[in-house]
C-alpha cells in the first residue's frame, strides 16, 4: 500500500543520455493500492536512442487500485528529443505502455494524464473508472512546450493510442 504521501507515491525518471550499454528497459507496476497521494504514479521515460541491441522501453501497469489522488492517478511523459538529434537522423526508441486491469476511483484531476505523447504506443484496456470530476484520459501535446519552434514536420513524432473499457462507467464524469 502506498498511502497519504505529500507528493508522488512512485516517481520514475529515465536518464536521457545516449545508451552505450544495453539493458532491459521493462518496468512493471502491479498489484498495488495507491491512495490519497498528490500523484499516484509519475513516469518520465526520457529519450532512449536505438543502440546496436535495439532496446525498446516497455511499461506494464496492471491490477492496481488508484484512488483519491489530489492530482493525477498516473502522469506519463514521453520523449521530447532535442532538435539537433532529429536533424542528424537519430530517432528515439518507441516506448510501449500498457495500462490494463486497473481500478481508478475519485482522483481529483485525471485518472490518466499523458503529456507529451511522442514516440510512444499507449494501450489503455480493461480498466474501471469511477467518480472522476474532471477527466478520465487527458492528452496534452501543446502546453508543456512549443513543438512548432523546434521541428519542421509533425510526422517526426509518432504515437498511437488504443483504448477499451471493461466498464461502461468509464466515459462518464460530473460536469462543473
Amino acid at each position: 500500500q502506498l498511502l497519504n504521501n505529500t507528493h508522488r507515491a512512485i516517481g520514475v525518471w529515465f536518464n536521457e543520455s545516449l545508451a552505450l550499454k544495453s539493458f532491459n528497459y521493462s518496468s512493471f507496476v502491479t498489484r498495488n493500492q495507491i491512495e490519497s497521494n498528490r500523484i499516484g504514479l509519475q513516469i518520465e521515460v526520457g529519450c532512449r536512442f536505438h543502440t546496436p541491441m535495439k532496446q525498446a522501453v516497455f511499461w506494464n501497469i496492471s491490477m492496481n487500485t488508484f484512488s483519491q489522488q489530489t492530482e493525477q492517478a498516473i502522469h506519463f511523459g514521453s520523449c521530447v528529443p532535442r532538435p539537433r538529434l532529429l536533424k542528424m537522423g537519430s530517432f528515439p526508441a518507441i516506448a510501449n505502455v500498457s495500462i490494463t486491469h486497473n481500478k481508478f476511483s475519485a482522483n481529483e484531476l485525471h485518472a490518466l494524464h499523458v503529456a507529451p505523447i511522442f514516440f510512444a504506443k499507449l494501450k489503455v484496456l480493461h480498466n474501471q473508472f469511477e467518480h472522476h470530476p474532471k477527466a478520465v484520459l487527458f492528452i496534452n501535446n501543446r502546453d508543456s512546450f512549443d513543438v512548432e519552434s523546434f521541428v519542421e514536420e509533425a510526422e517526426r513524432f509518432p504515437f498511437s493510442i488504443a483504448s477499451q473499457s471493461a466498464d461502461s462507467r468509464a466515459l462518464t464524469s460530473k460536469r462543473q
